[in-house]
């Protein structure tokens, strides 16, 4: 019972900060990576002991999860929303052009993991 209340917290906090990114009122700073979550890991597991890198790492599978349930392409979120769009139009998108959307928001991806890497690690050397 606890760790269902934990977990809804946990996703709750996680829509939250997706919508103060997406409104402003929350900065692209506070993004990380795995290089900036491999940073905060070692620093808990340092301070805070094995709990609380236990209950970090559940809270990282909980991000991943929900980030990984948006609606963009490339994403498990974004295939749903290729799927509420056949069953919309009794037919699939053509595939041709679902594969260049998919490619698109890969490319995107590809570009912020690019761009938060670089800020993770120049977190480090601050």
């Amino acid at each position: 019972k606890h760790i269902f209340y934990q977990t809804k917290l946990s996703v709750d906090q996680v829509w939250a900060a997706l919508g103060g990114i997406f409104t402003g009122r929350v900065g692209f700073e506070s993004v990380s990576g795995p290089i900036g979550v491999t940073n905060a890991i070692n620093q808990t597991a340092n301070t805070a002991g094995y709990r609380f890198v236990i209950y970090f790492a559940a809270l990282i599978a909980v991000n991943v999860g929900i980030f990984n349930l948006l609606p963009i392409p490339a994403l498990d979120g974004g295939k749903f929303v290729f799927l509420i769009i056949e069953a919309i139009r009794g037919k699939p998108v053509n595939p041709e052009i679902e594969a260049r959307i998919h490619s698109v928001g890969m490319l995107l991806l590809l570009f912020l993991a690019v761009i938060v890497a670089i800020q993770d690690t120049l977190g480090i050397f601050r």
